[in-house]
């Protein structure tokens, strides 16, 4: 196996924290407006509840915290 430089390693931990990072803080800036701008109307006309938008940001960030690990775990 070819052994990876010391910058390229350290590059892909630092980048997958960072796009952890983001991808966690987008998905609460997208929770906390899902609940101010999606109202009982929007939602009939939308086909689509509140609820539902929510849960979709938990999954981003469940992902976020993943790439988040798995760069804090990785050796740089």
């Amino acid at each position: 196996m070819a052994s990876r430089s010391p910058f390229l390693a350290k590059a892909i931990r630092l980048g997958l924290i960072g796009t952890g990072a983001t991808a966690i803080m987008s998905a609460v800036v997208g929770m906390i407006a899902a609940f101010q701008l999606i109202e009982p109307g929007d939602e009939q006309s939308l086909g689509i509840t509140r609820n539902e938008v929510v849960g979709w940001y938990a999954i981003l960030i469940v992902i976020g915290l993943l790439l988040a690990w798995l760069g804090f775990r990785r050796r740089a």
